[in-house]
């Protein structure tokens, strides 16, 4: 079991939650809390203000709840106090809130650097932006620590914030003509989502601009393998694809 760590929150301290959950504080990464701390104080650090204390230990125990829960929190957030500051979680009516003035999330710049994309016209700026927020994950978000439903659903939302993202500057790189840095971020991307079927089209458009048909008809092979071992099939706008390709039609509008 690692040692709770010993820290004072400042402007140097930043939380990671894009990846395995960790804390860096000028510039070196601590060594991390136990699991169910961590959990806590990730959970805090998510939530748009106070956070019920039955919905900590719904969280926390996911229904399986240990008679000394409650008790057992009050110590986790007695361990965040003494690392984080006194004044770090503020109680109020069987609530806790996390007040950090000038500690950063990962998780915050990449919402403001998506939202930055979203008010900009300029093709090239807004690949660079997205590019710039795709960069900040290291892996699956909050990895590495328990999830109960508060957090599986913060993991959720920021996924779809992130396959939106990759998707669209997927399809920017194929408009400038940079098809084989669309097809490294989509298959990379496949890997891990071996059933996006949006994914897999926009990477059959990559692979046919360059010129290589028979690669966007083998990835066709790969999305119907992975679908089909799943109970599903490739939906009409993958089969149209396929279907253009090998009558040599232009292929679908995207």
């Amino acid at each position: 079991m690692s040692t709770p760590l010993a820290i004072s929150v400042s402007p140097a301290c930043a939380f990671r939650l894009l990846g395995p959950f960790s804390l860096t504080r000028d510039g070196a990464a601590a060594r991390p809390m136990w699991p169910k701390p961590t959990a806590l104080l990730a959970m805090l650090l998510v939530a748009d203000g106070p956070v019920p204390l039955d919905r900590i230990v719904a969280e926390l125990w996911q229904g399986r709840a240990p008679s000394s829960a409650v008790a057992n929190i009050r110590s986790y957030i007695r361990l965040l106090r003494r690392e984080l500051g006194a004044d770090a979680v503020r109680t109020m009516l069987g609530c806790y809130e996390l007040v950090l003035r000038d500690a950063r999330l990962d998780a915050d710049t990449f919402r403001e650097l998506l939202e930055r994309a979203d008010r900009t016209t300029a093709a090239e700026e807004r690949a660079a932006l997205l590019k710039e927020a795709l960069d900040l994950w290291r892996g699956p978000a909050l990895s590495g620590i328990p999830h109960g439903p508060v957090l599986e659903s913060w993991v959720a939302r920021m996924n779809g914030h992130r396959r939106r993202a990759l998707l669209e500057l997927a399809g920017l790189w194929l408009e400038s003509g940079r098809e084989a840095r669309a097809q490294d971020l989509l298959r990379q991307h496949l890997l891990g989502q071996p059933t996006d079927e949006t994914a897999y089209e926009l990477l059959m458009r990559a692979l046919h601009q360059a010129g290589d048909g028979s690669a966007a008809l083998a990835v066709y092979q790969q999305a119907n393998r992975h679908l089909v071992d799943r109970g599903l099939y490739p939906g009409p706008r993958l089969r149209g694809m396929q279907q253009a390709i090998l009558s040599h039609r232009p292929l679908p509008a995207s």
